[in-house]
């Protein structure tokens, strides 16, 4: 789980976080356990397959003070589930059109007004495990539409590739945009690595933003 936090408002600080659960089961933990407390949560993998399920996380959340969106799972080939991505905000933060630039099992588009930014595009994205390929050829999807708005953006999540490979490809594609994350968030019992990042757009350059894990 990472978290970036702008700093150019003090009076409303913008704290975006980015968690893959592996099932929502360990979200609603989460979120009974306060980690996620006056925070915008991009959530990766909940594994919600369907409306009714979404719509039971939505009253777990909103027992603490929540509101959420999110894009439904997939059934796997072996009767399982998998991916979904979401949304989560507390209820006094203003959010405008979930779902309507990108509503994919991997892939979610939301709008933040801002004091400073104006209108954010915020989305959650989940790369394809074991297929680079795939995986960057959604996140040069998702950038390009985005660049075209011309408005800030950021692009955060699991992308099942390394950040150094990340910002690698921003440099390639000519982007100005940046990779931000806090140091190794990812953790298995032979390994660490960073594969949790936030990509920022051009326009927060100027300004100052913390990124921790």
């Amino acid at each position: 789980m990472s978290s970036a936090a702008s700093e150019v408002d003090k009076r409303q600080p913008l704290v975006l976080c980015t968690a893959n659960i592996t099932s929502w089961k360990s979200g609603y933990k989460a979120i009974i356990e306060n980690e996620f407390s006056n925070k915008i949560v991009a959530f990766q993998e909940h594994r919600l397959s369907n409306k009714a399920a979404t719509g039971n996380a939505g009253i777990h959340a909103s027992r603490y003070g929540f509101r959420t969106f999110f894009s439904l799972g997939i059934k796997t080939e072996k009767g399982g589930y998998s991916s979904g991505v979401g949304f989560m905000w507390p209820k006094h933060i203003q959010t405008q059109n979930p779902g309507r630039m990108f509503n994919e099992s991997r892939i979610l588009s939301m709008e933040v007004p801002h004091a400073s930014f104006g209108i954010i595009t915020m989305v959650s994205f989940y790369g394809t495990t074991g297929d680079k390929t795939k995986t960057l050829e959604n996140l040069r999807r998702v950038l390009d539409r985005l660049e075209l708005t011309k408005c800030p953006y950021i692009v955060c999540g699991d992308f099942n590739i390394d950040v150094d490979e990340v910002s690698g490809k921003l440099c390639e594609w000519k982007l100005l945009a940046r990779t931000m994350h806090g140091g190794d968030s990812c953790f298995s019992k032979d390994s660490v690595s960073n594969l949790d990042c936030f990509i920022t757009s051009q326009m927060f350059r100027a300004q100052s933003l913390t990124c921790y894990t």
